[in-house]
């Protein structure tokens, strides 16, 4: 039996509109999977879809580091202080 979900063929008979809800509902946690799962369809709205998702997910990876960075900076203050 043929993995129709590998090739994409799964995908493409979804409509952009249910896929646009699926955008919709994302959590933090969903965004990579839904990368995955949408980045191989050609459809323009779609693949806006999928691009708005890694910018986010982006945004969300640097602001974990600006975060950690901070903490890491407060413990070299705090330690040297005392």
């Amino acid at each position: 039996m043929w993995n129709l979900h590998f090739f994409g063929i799964i995908n493409l008979m979804k409509k952009t509109s249910e896929i646009a809800k699926e955008y919709k509902a994302l959590t933090e946690k969903d965004y990579e999977a839904f990368i995955n799962e949408y980045a191989s369809d050609e459809r323009s709205a779609v693949i806006k879809n999928v691009e708005s998702v890694r910018k986010k997910l982006t945004a969300l990876e640097n602001e974990k580091k600006r975060m950690y960075m901070m903490y890491v900076n407060i413990l070299t203050v705090h330690t040297y202080v005392v």
